[in-house]
C-alpha cells in the first residue's frame, strides 16, 4: 500500500503558548490536540485549518545545547489559499508581519512570505 496523504508537520518555536495565539488568533488555524505526552514529559500541540487534513504539531524546541538552533529561517511550510492577496491584507491587519508581499513568481504562482513569533518563515500560496 502506498502512502496516500501527510498527517502532520511539525514547526519548532520557542513558546508554544505565543505560538498557539499566532496560529489560531492571527492565522484562523484551530485546535486540534493540546495534551502532553507523559514519557516525554512535554506538551503535544496540533492546529490545522478549519476542515484540513494535516495538521501543524507546535513543538517546543528542546535542542541538547538549550540554543534555539531549530528555531527561525525557512520551515519548509506551505499555507494555502484560494486569493493571496486578499488573505495577506486580512492576515496584515491581524498584525502578521510579512517578508514579501503577494509576488508573483517566475512559475507562474503568486505567493507572499510570513514570519511567526519566532521568526519562522512560512509561505503563502495560492491553490
Amino acid at each position: 500500500m502506498a502512502v496516500d496523504n501527510i498527517q502532520l508537520a511539525s514547526v519548532f518555536v520557542t513558546d508554544q503558548e505565543r505560538a498557539l495565539d499566532f496560529y489560531v488568533g492571527a492565522l484562523g488555524m484551530e485546535k486540534r490536540i493540546d495534551g502532553l505526552e507523559e514519557e516525554a514529559g512535554r506538551r503535544f500541540l496540533v492546529v490545522a485549518p478549519p476542515g484540513s487534513h494535516l495538521g501543524l504539531a507546535i513543538v517546543q524546541s528542546d535542542a541538547p545545547d538549550g540554543s534555539t538552533s531549530k528555531v527561525g529561517g525557512f520551515c519548509g511550510i506551505v499555507l494555502g489559499t484560494d486569493d493571496v492577496a486578499t488573505t495577506h491584507a486580512e492576515l496584515v491587519a491581524r498584525g502578521v508581519r510579512f517578508l514579501e508581499a503577494p509576488t508573483e513568481q517566475e512559475w507562474g504562482a503568486v505567493q507572499a512570505l510570513l514570519v511567526d513569533p519566532d521568526d519562522n518563515i512560512l509561505v503563502l500560496h495560492e491553490n
